[in-house]
């Protein structure tokens, strides 16, 4: 199999991906975009000769055993994730945790433990909050105001509340 590594490579899997995903409508598309550096590709969407080219580019590219063996690979792995659960989740990751154990690759193991641990909820991710801005009733009113002027797509239909200054007593 070649190598994804080259820049030939490179542009052989992301031409495998682009066909896999159905990102482009067109070969000629998907091979301009896969091989920027194809001078010979410039202006397909408006030259005939060029969008032809890089057709033919594209149906070559597509019958190579690598590049569909790449696109085989890549339709396996979406398949897998249409059918992940929780528990396959799980699983996969104890296979690869074993797998990267028995070759004695640690820091990966471990990394895999933290990801297992995530994934079952021992983990919490947070963000500190550094600045707090408070504000008074006055203040949360005109803001909401300005951002349903700003954004009428937010719950126009929702009532105003009108905000009352209550002032203390001394």
């Amino acid at each position: 199999m070649s190598n994804k590594k080259s820049k030939n490579g490179a542009a052989a899997w992301l031409f495998a991906q682009y066909i896999a995903y159905n990102r482009y409508s067109t070969l000629a598309e998907t091979y301009a975009e896969s091989f920027p550096g194809d001078e010979r590709t410039v202006g397909w969407e408006t030259d005939p000769e060029v969008k032809r080219y890089a057709s033919k580019m594209g149906r070559k590219l597509v019958a190579k055993e690598v590049v569909k063996a790449y696109i085989e690979e890549i339709q396996e792995d979406l398949r897998i994730l249409e059918n992940m659960t929780p528990e396959s989740y799980q699983a996969e990751l104890r296979r690869l945790q074993v797998d990267a154990e028995g070759v004695g690759d640690i820091k990966t193991a471990s990394r895999i433990v933290e990801l297992r641990g995530k994934a079952m909820g021992f983990y919490v991710e947070r963000k500190e909050i550094t600045h707090v801005e408070v504000l008074n009733p006055i203040q949360i009113q005109e803001r909401m105001a300005k951002l349903l002027e700003e954004h009428p797509e937010i719950r126009s239909d929702l009532p105003v509340l009108e905000a009352k200054v209550i002032e203390e007593k001394e």
